[in-house]
């Protein structure tokens, strides 16, 4: 207490020369220090700008390489309507009628899974019946077949299966509302969509829409996803296995992408075919973290949209992985 008190008598004395210069000196050691650190962040904060710029000058030159070369395929390219788009970059890097209205055939799933996501609980149980079925069962599917939702998404969207989007809609009788109403939040102002299956009705087309509407709704679906892997990633998977209740005997879906277990990279691929509509395709590949890249084939035919896709994707990953190797 004693040696507290005295301190507190040194310091109401009037201070003295030598302690005068002392806080002089630490005054203005304090005042270089504050600029020091000051010039360091501005110094800092250049260095990190100039990190972005280059970041994103080698993007848009992978974008611009990414264009070249898939100009230089698109003679060997069936689809009607394409875009690739940099989801990281926000960029279009290749379009080709991109804003023209075609068809959408099964494409439409995928808002139909966006939708039955939005609307259901994750353990909500559904049931197929005989109304289901109409749609016609090519995919194995038993009336009074049983599953929560979550395994009800994969078994659409890797089968493509009609039964099961017709029960979604079934279940809820603004499904289809649902489905427009999302569409117009999302910008795809050119979208229409006339069921949840995108079957041709009474031999015409039944939902259309552009390329460019499609990945809007596919970017959608990526930043909703967990690590931006599209529906846990059982999209881009090309056999999907579940149990069956009170049955011993699995259900094996398998996807109708044809040749996508020779692919590398996939995120998601969905198909679509009818004879209005032609071939479609939705297709997500990331050939290394950071790198993701959104395809929408539109009006291909029923096998040219698996060669479409394939050419693109492995010039997308070819120049993606070339780019990143390299220091430019």
């Amino acid at each position: 207490m004693k040696s507290i008190i005295g301190i507190i008598k040194k310091l109401q004395k009037p201070l003295d020369n030598e302690h005068t210069y002392y806080l002089v000196i630490i005054g203005v050691m304090t005042c270089i220090l504050g600029v020091f650190l000051f010039a360091s962040q501005q110094t800092q904060s250049k260095i990190d700008r100039i990190r972005n710029d280059e970041s994103m000058y080698r993007r848009e030159i992978l974008d611009s390489v990414i264009k070249a070369k898939i100009e230089e395929a698109a003679p060997n390219l069936f689809a009607e309507s394409i875009l690739i788009y940099d989801l990281e970059n926000e960029n279009i890097v290749y379009e080709k009628e991109a804003k023209k209205v075609r068809g959408l055939a099964s494409l439409t799933k995928l808002m139909t899974a966006r939708i039955a996501g939005e609307l259901f609980s994750p353990e909500a149980v559904f049931t197929i019946n005989d109304n289901d079925m109409e749609t016609g069962n090519t995919k194995g599917l038993q009336v009074g077949d049983t599953w929560p939702i979550k395994y009800w998404l994969p078994i659409m969207l890797v089968t493509s299966s009609n039964e099961v989007s017709a029960m979604f809609e079934r279940y809820d009788g603004t499904f289809l509302e649902h489905m427009n109403k999302y569409a117009k939040s999302l910008g795809m102002n050119d979208t229409i969509f006339n069921n949840s299956t995108g079957l041709d009705i009474n031999g015409g087309l039944s939902s259309k829409g552009t390329a460019y509407d499609m990945m809007l709704l596919v970017r959608d679906i990526i930043n909703h996803s967990n690590d931006g892997v599209p529906f846990n990633g059982y999209a881009g998977s090309s056999v999907v296995t579940f149990s069956r209740f009170n049955d011993p005997k699995p259900f094996v879906a398998n996807h109708t992408h044809e040749g996508l277990s020779k692919l590398h990279r996939v995120l998601l691929s969905k198909t679509g075919y009818t004879q209005k509509a032609g071939g479609a395709m939705a297709f997500v590949t990331r050939p290394i973290s950071g790198y993701t890249f959104i395809v929408i084939i539109l009006q291909s035919t029923f096998s040219g949209r698996f060669d479409d896709v394939a050419r693109i994707n492995d010039i997308i990953i070819k120049y993606t992985e070339l780019f990143a190797s390299y220091d430019l």
